[in-house]
């Protein structure tokens, strides 16, 4: 019994010597590349490289609304170019219900927040040097019906699918 336990105490210890000497031997025969680059820095990203940044935000308190739309005006305004789109993803917290009451609420302050953006980064555009170029406006992309069926989905017991709605790119 002592020995079994021994063994037990000694087998973590031993398996992170494993992995490390595998690690190690790893590096050592397969050495690391540079990987490619793609710089856009000069002319902005090309049409046929048009990409869509995604932003997960997670419908909690008006507060962490406003706060996550904040760093999304952040982002938006770090990356302006007219084939770089970006659009939020948002979830409700978990509940007891499919619906909560504050769950209306939570998305007209999204929609409201959007909204504003929208105005507010077209002034901020159209004063750039860049303005005729570049697009102005941010999407809003509800995936998720209800707070406490997600996993429903993701494991595909439901029978109906997510919703999505999103402007054309």
């Amino acid at each position: 019994m002592t020995l079994g336990a021994l063994g037990l105490l000694l087998l973590l210890p031993a398996s992170e010597l494993a992995v490390l000497v595998v690690n190690y031997f790893v590096t050592s025969l397969l050495p690391p590349q540079v990987l490619p680059k793609m710089s856009f820095e000069k002319e902005g990203i090309p049409d046929d490289c048009r990409t869509l940044v995604v932003v997960p935000m997670l419908l909690t308190t008006p507060s962490a609304i406003q706060s996550q739309l904040s760093r999304l005006e952040i982002h938006y305004l770090g990356n302006i170019d007219r084939n770089l789109r970006f659009s939020l993803l948002t979830d409700f917290s978990d509940a007891p219900r499919q619906s909560m009451p504050e769950d209306a609420e939570y998305i007209d302050i999204v929609a409201r927040g959007i909204e504003e953006l929208n105005r507010l980064l077209f002034f901020v555009v159209a004063g750039s040097a860049s303005a005729a170029s570049s697009r102005t406006s941010i999407d809003f992309l509800s995936v998720n019906p209800g707070p406490s069926w997600k996993n429903f989905y993701m494991r595909g017991i439901a029978r109906s699918s997510w919703a999505f709605g999103l402007s054309s790119l």
